[in-house]
């Protein structure tokens, strides 16, 4: 699909809590600059380095008075940005108005696109894909004969990825799990099967929330987050 003629922004955008722990006003419009980039993608992953910006943002800014800004962004979570590559991802860019339309068409565009950016810093790369993987299962959700033909290309995407990037592609998936509904979590886990059974345990809590054991690193994470060390 590549660039972008339009942008979407969400109603209330500009209040948000993140937009408002800004530190300013320049880090606020340089967050809408980054949205409305005619370098923006379909994806929300896409190459803007500070030179760009400070151009956008006038008023003589420096480059490196940009690099500061991307860091504060970056610092809000409203975007992750590689200062050596220059690349940036929209943080929860699939969550708003960009969100995976109801037909498997606009995904495998989405999964083209993908392909075409095989050069990105990996861990941008990485969390854009699992974002959009668990937003594009939720999205199928009761879509008939169109969510089987959505599956099966996601299905042959998340094989090449898991093929080239391996236990990568799992952390990144498993940082967002907690975002996923129980049928999409168990969907992925049939289509990777290692992604809950190396690494991670389920832990009953008698409640229906989910608690994830990471063997490795030996915390708990729930839906409130990081809560502690596994015992």
């Amino acid at each position: 699909m590549g660039n972008r003629s339009f942008v979407m922004v969400s109603i209330g955008s500009a209040v948000s809590e993140k937009i408002r722990s800004l530190p300013g006003d320049r880090e606020r419009f340089a967050y809408f600059c980054v949205l409305s980039s005619e370098l923006s993608s379909f994806i929300g992953l896409f190459r803007y380095p500070p030179k760009i910006l400070a151009f956008d943002l006038g008023d003589d800014v420096t480059i490196a008075e940009a690099s500061h800004v991307i860091s504060e962004l970056d610092a809000a979570e409203l975007i992750q940005s590689d200062p050596k590559s220059g690349y940036l991802r929209i943080v929860d860019w699939y969550a708003g108005p960009n969100r995976v339309k109801k037909n498997a068409s606009h995904a495998e565009g989405i999964i083209k696109d993908y392909s075409r950016e095989r050069d990105t810093a990996k861990k941008l790369r990485l969390g854009s894909i699992s974002e959009f993987a668990i937003s594009a299962v939720e999205a199928s959700h009761n879509w008939g004969p169109d969510a089987e033909k959505l599956q099966s290309h996601l299905s042959t995407f998340l094989h090449r990825e898991m093929r080239d990037r391996g236990e990568d592609l799992l952390a990144a998936l498993r940082v967002r799990q907690l975002s996923a509904s129980n049928s999409s979590w168990d969907w992925l886990c049939g289509v990777l099967p290692d992604l809950c059974s190396h690494g991670v345990d389920t832990v009953s809590t008698g409640s229906r929330q989910r608690v994830w054991v990471h063997r490795r690193a030996g915390f708990k994470v729930t839906a409130e987050g990081i809560v502690g060390m596994a015992g």
